[in-house]
């Protein structure tokens, strides 16, 4: 299957102000190991950057998105927001010959009455959309 990577980088601000960043010539920020650093360091962003440089994730502190070029503000959460999922996905047709449908989903979670609550952003690159699902 011809490679259908979209994604130029990922990244995550951290409490201390720094910055992890993963390229994509660094195809490990998929991996479990890199991502579970990530979760660890309780991010305070986690965003996704396509190769058009469009932006696409979530602000921890405030339930904010970034979708585009713009970035939209949601209602403060409820509870402190944590981040639990990201995957990249492509579904593939003609026995894997040819990407079907490729997107990437950004997840979190808080608590709302002792009851975990999520939420993701999902996002169709090569058709620029998203969506705000919680299947992830």
């Amino acid at each position: 299957m011809p490679n259908v990577n979209t994604i130029t980088t990922t990244s995550a601000n951290l409490p201390d102000g720094s910055v992890v960043t993963y390229r994509d010539s660094d195809p490990s920020h998929i991996r479990e190991g890199n991502f579970r650093a990530i979760l660890d360091s309780s991010p305070l962003t986690f965003q996704v950057t396509d190769v058009g440089g469009n932006v696409f994730g979530v602000d921890l502190t405030t339930g904010g998105l970034f979708v585009g070029e713009s970035l939209y503000i949601g209602p403060p959460p409820v509870t402190p927001l944590r981040l639990i999922y990201y995957k990249h996905m492509v579904t593939e047709l003609d026995g894997g010959s040819r990407p079907l449908c490729l997107y990437f989903v950004v997840g979190w979670q808080t608590t709302v009455d002792g009851k975990n609550e999520k939420l993701g952003l999902k996002v169709h690159p090569a058709e620029s959309r998203w969506e705000i699902t919680s299947d992830i």
